[in-house]
């Protein structure tokens, strides 16, 4: 195992909550502005205390900064009623060991432009390619 493998296998036994047991998740899709986002493979966790998370675990080599956690946790807020219901969303940044939930004070509709507006963009993109 490479020791790039070995720190996220390590930030994760570190992330994960402790007595935490794997739950199955099912894959969902989100339609929107004519884009489909497919959600499959998250990870599914109960909590000690009977709690669900819902994970999207990131691996990249970038780190992920805040306002990517959050639109990322915006699309997971769409479809973690068909994933793991009842479940709270969390995005895991693997190589550094950093958790991500959406703030409580999170404006969601904000949030979900933000998201339309990305979606725009990468559809404009694409039209000006084809």
């Amino acid at each position: 195992m490479g020791p790039v493998y070995a720190q996220m296998a390590d930030n994760f036994h570190q992330l994960r909550p402790t007595g935490g047991t794997g739950v199955p998740t099912h894959q969902a899709e989100w339609v929107i502005d004519g884009l489909t986002l497919v959600a499959k493979d998250l990870l599914g966790i109960r909590t000690p205390q009977g709690g669900l998370l819902l994970v999207l675990p990131h691996m990249n080599k970038e780190e992920l900064d805040r306002e990517a956690a959050d639109l990322l946790l915006g699309v997971l807020s769409e479809v973690v009623d068909l994933v793991l219901p009842g479940a709270t969303p969390e995005v895991w940044d693997m190589r550094r060991g950093k958790r991500f939930r959406l703030r409580g004070n999170a404006n969601r509709t904000t949030l979900r432009v933000a998201l339309q507006g990305y979606i725009a963009k990468y559809q404009r993109e694409w039209a000006l390619i084809a």
